[in-house]
């Protein structure tokens, strides 16, 4: 992390790569922000911890883009949401109310209604990171802090582990027909959707104008061969390996955020 330094990085994490956002948060300060759509962050509760303390130890602000079926605990008004808020007054959650847990990288773009909030989920991440990334960073308000820290330490310890266990979202199965072909890509296709990627930006003004036109825009996962660092997708046995289906007009909203052409 201590090539990190100085950098200004800020992090996006669907599902469980929101576990991973709270975490890197809460060991490096240098994360300007996080976007976290159809949060996961609960899966602290399988690891032997608690969602109460990773999210009193997050140290950054935060954008929540819970589905209609996600946990109340990342909407408007949920603990999650207002235990962050109170440290760092622009965590935000903004609720897609047609869209299931998953709908970002797995929903189907020939939907209307899934396009159209895949570009609005786009929109709300580009100017969440430009604010965070472009401005001075968001200082942590100290009283505030240590209310959430205490308020937080107590619930925790009012309860027993196994009460505080969060269900994953309960997904309904797809039917699909033996001889459909869907068109599939690597779940590495998706810069942030195998868990989490650490984001850097460049200023175009950095660069030389043919070098802008001619670079190719990486996104680098900074975790993955970190000593020690825990393989998630094995951990949790979850789908974070299979080939999604591929979303065409999501991959080029996400092109354009990362080489900072969307605004």
């Amino acid at each position: 992390m201590d090539a990190l330094q100085g950098k200004r990085l800020a992090m996006v994490g669907p599902c469980w790569g929101g576990w991973a956002v709270f975490r890197a948060s809460a060991v490096f300060d240098g994360i300007r922000c996080g976007v976290v759509p159809h949060p996961s962050c609960h899966v602290e509760d399988m690891l032997g911890g608690s969602l109460e303390e990773i999210t009193a130890a997050v140290r950054c602000p935060i954008l929540f883009m819970p589905a209609a079926s996600d946990l109340d605990t990342y909407k408007p008004g949920g603990s999650s949401v207002e235990v962050i808020k109170a440290r760092f007054p622009s965590t935000a959650s903004e609720v897609f109310k047609d869209m299931s847990h998953g709908w970002l990288l797995h929903g189907s773009a020939d939907d209307l209604q899934i396009r159209q909030d895949l570009k609005r989920a786009v929109d709300l991440m580009t100017q969440y990171l430009e604010q965070h990334l472009q401005e001075p960073q968001e200082q942590q308000q100290p009283a505030a802090a240590a209310a959430a820290a205490a308020a937080t330490a107590a619930t925790a310890a009012a309860q027993p582990a196994v009460a505080r266990q969060h269900p994953l979202p309960s997904q309904p199965e797809e039917e699909s027909s033996p001889d459909e072909e869907i068109d599939r890509v690597p779940a590495t296709a998706f810069p942030s959707g195998v868990a989490v990627s650490l984001v850097e930006v460049v200023q175009p003004s950095a660069l030389g104008s043919s070098e802008a036109e001619e670079t190719t825009p990486t996104v680098t996962n900074h975790f993955g061969d970190a000593p020690g660092a825990v393989d998630v997708g094995e951990l949790l046995d979850r789908d974070a390996r299979t080939p999604a289906p591929r979303v065409p007009e999501f991959e080029f909203w996400l092109h354009q955020l990362f080489s900072g052409r969307c605004g």
